[in-house]
C-alpha cells in the first residue's frame, strides 16, 4: 500500500510499482482489498504509458479484466481488457502471457455461456502450458476445460480431467485453485442429485479457503454454493436466506 500511495506521486516509476503489484496477486484476491488495486493498475497504466514495458501492461490488464469479472460482475469491461491483453501477447509471442490472457478469457466467455469458446480458448491455454513446462498452469486450465467439457454433455472425461487437476494441485501447493475443483465437483454432485454429496464437498472447499486464505471470501462462496444447493433440495426460505 505505501508502494502504491508512492507511485501514485511519481508517475514515471509505474513500471516498477506494477511490476511489485503482479508479484503478489493472491494477497489482492484472497483478501479481497482490491479497489485499491484496481484503482492503481487503472491509474498507472493510464498516467505515462512510455514508462511501462509490453509485457508488464499486459499482466496489468490481465490482473484488471481478472477483477472486473470476479469482483464487480462487469463482464464487458473484463472481456476489453483481456481481449487486449492476449491481442498483445500474440504481438510479442509472449507464450506464458498468451496462455494467462486465454485462460482468463475462457473464464469471461463462460460466464456469458459462450461454451464453445470457452472450450477453444482452455483448449489452446493447456496446449500452451504444456508446451512451455508450466504445471500449474496445466493442471488450472485442464481443471476449467474439464468443467466446460461436463456441461456439454462429456460427462465421464469431464470429471476424470477436474479429478486429476485437483490431485496435481494438492501435490503442487496451490490450494486456492484446489479448493475450486472441490466446489466443481460439487457442482457436479449437485446436478445429478447427489445433494448429501454435494454439502461435503461445498463445506470442504469453503473450509479449505477460510483455513488458508479468506474468511470473508469462504463466507461468499458458501451463500454462493450452499443457497443454489438448498434451492435443488427445494428448500426455499432457506435458500433466499
Amino acid at each position: 500500500k505505501a508502494a502504491l500511495e508512492w507511485g501514485a506521486t511519481q508517475p514515471s516509476s509505474a513500471e516498477s510499482v506494477l511490476r511489485l503489484l503482479g508479484a503478489f496477486p493472491d494477497l489482492w484476491f484472497m483478501r479481497i482489498d482490491l479497489t485499491s488495486c484496481e484503482n492503481a493498475l487503472r491509474n498507472l497504466l493510464k498516467a505515462n504509458e512510455s514508462a511501462v514495458s509490453a509485457h508488464t501492461r499486459i499482466k496489468a490488464l490481465i490482473g484488471l479484466g481478472s477483477m472486473a469479472l470476479l469482483f464487480r460482475g462487469d463482464i464487458g469491461e473484463s472481456y476489453e481488457n483481456l481481449h487486449l491483453s492476449l491481442k498483445l501477447s500474440r504481438e510479442l509471442d509472449d507464450r506464458p502471457g498468451i496462455a494467462c490472457a486465454l485462460f482468463n478469457l475462457g473464464y469471461v466467455v463462460g460466464a456469458m455461456l459462450d461454451l464453445e469458446n470457452d472450450r477453444r480458448y482452455m483448449e489452446e491455454c493447456l496446449t500452451i502450458c504444456r508446451e512451455i513446462g508450466d504445471p500449474i498452469g496445466i493442471s488450472a486450465s485442464k481443471q476449467e476445460l474439464g468443467n466446460t467439457l461436463y456441461w456439454q454433455g462429456e460427462k465421464v472425461l469431464g470429471r476424470e480431467f477436474i479429478e486429476e487437476s485437483l490431485v496435481e494441485l494438492r501435490g503442487l501447493g496451490v490450494h486456492h485453485y484446489a479448493a475450486r475443483a472441490i466446489m466443481l465437483l460439487g457442482n457436479i454432485a449437485r446436478r445429478e442429485g447427489n445433494y448429501e454429496k454435494a454439502r461435503s464437498l461445498y463445506i470442504q472447499g469453503i473450509n479449505a479457503v477460510e483455513n488458508r486464505f479468506s474468511r470473508p471470501l469462504a463466507a461468499f462462496m458458501g451463500v454462493e454454493t450452499l443457497g443454489v444447493l438448498a434451492a435443488a433440495e427445494k428448500q426455499y426460505e432457506r435458500a433466499a436466506r
